[in-house]
């Protein structure tokens, strides 16, 4: 009970004629007054055990909370690694509440993500038996990240993280692209108001042309073995040689603006692939070599396409060696 926000205990001994009086009952006999005087003896004891029940509940909950951070202590202290570790924590913190009541920190989320991005399946079979968050959240959490076609501001700048961490030569690397088939289909973003879908080459504008590949950029280490990601863009059919050309130089000044040392380009030997490099070599003046900012590079024709093709030139044709002799796909 409280007063004027002063706290008074509860239980204070009431006299015998206040018992007397709420009961409605007079001490004019020695049995009525044995009867209040027992009546004032239970009240003190009742007073006395909700007194200790409140202090017992408060030492539980107390308790209860130590055993909750010596156990969280202990799976600190666990020889196992951190991730096996966070999937504990996560489990302990979620298990017991509803689907839609469980929080995750982000580190979790981002753990979990990567899971999922190697193959759903197997996060779904994880879930199965562990509390993890739902596809739902994880693909909330990815549409965040802003990714603009084109070269990527955003993972430019998380790989000059890495880049500024390097040794010298961990960052020579070279640059590989390719074309990946997508299905055509529109869709109207309305969070940028625009219909994605169409044909898009970034900063280098967009055309009617609805897309069905996508054409992608990504930089490799020579010395070291890392990979990742700079760039792509919505092409109609294939990117044609003479913006190809443009591309490519953009990824490479890209690139070398955070620190890279690159040294040259992959691709396989598609028409617009061996025509854009053709037009870079003819500006340098250099049948080898083509030149970016006044820096030479050398393009290298992926080895299992050169295979491929050399079978197929011999599957239809004889190779005629400079000794007379003759070579024939059998």
């Amino acid at each position: 009970m409280t007063i004027s926000g002063a706290r008074v205990r509860e239980g204070g001994r009431i006299s015998l004629q206040d018992i007397a009086k709420s009961c409605e009952v007079q001490c004019d006999t020695p049995g009525k007054k044995k009867l209040v005087q027992c009546a004032q003896t239970f009240r003190q004891k009742a007073l006395y055990f909700k007194r200790k029940l409140i202090l017992a509940r408060r030492r539980g909950i107390q308790l209860s909370k130590l055993a909750s951070a010596r156990f969280v202590d202990m799976v600190d202290e666990l020889a196992v690694s951190p991730m096996a570790k966070q999937i504990l924590n996560g489990e302990l913190a979620n298990f017991k509440k509803k689907p839609n009541g469980r929080t995750w920190l982000l580190k979790d989320k981002l753990f979990c993500l990567a899971i999922l991005k190697r193959s759903v399946k197997a996060y779904r079979f994880l879930r199965s038996y562990l509390t993890l968050p739902s596809e739902s959240s994880l693909h909330i959490l990815l549409q965040k990240v802003f990714l603009n076609v084109g070269v990527s501001k955003t993972l430019l700048s998380l790989l000059k993280t890495k880049v500024l961490k390097m040794i010298s030569a961990d960052k020579y690397c070279c640059v590989s692209f390719d074309e990946i088939y997508l299905r055509a289909n529109l869709c109207y973003n309305s969070h940028f108001n625009v219909v994605e879908g169409f044909e898009d080459y970034g900063h280098r504008g967009r055309t009617n042309r609805i897309a069905d590949h996508a054409l992608v950029f990504m930089c490799q280490g020579l010395h070291s073995k890392w990979t990742f990601p700079v760039a792509y863009f919505f092409v109609s059919q294939t990117c044609p040689a003479p913006m190809l050309k443009l591309l490519i130089s953009d990824v490479i000044k890209s690139l070398c603006s955070i620190g890279l040392n690159v040294c040259g380009t992959i691709s396989d030997q598609g028409p617009n692939n061996r025509g854009a490099i053709s037009e870079l070599r003819r500006e340098g003046g250099d049948d080898i070599l083509y030149f970016v900012n006044g820096k030479s590079y050398v393009h290298v024709w992926d080895m299992p396409h050169i295979l491929k093709n050399v079978r197929n030139n011999l599957m239809s044709s004889d190779l005629c060696l400079g000794n007379g002799t003759v070579a024939k796909w059998c």
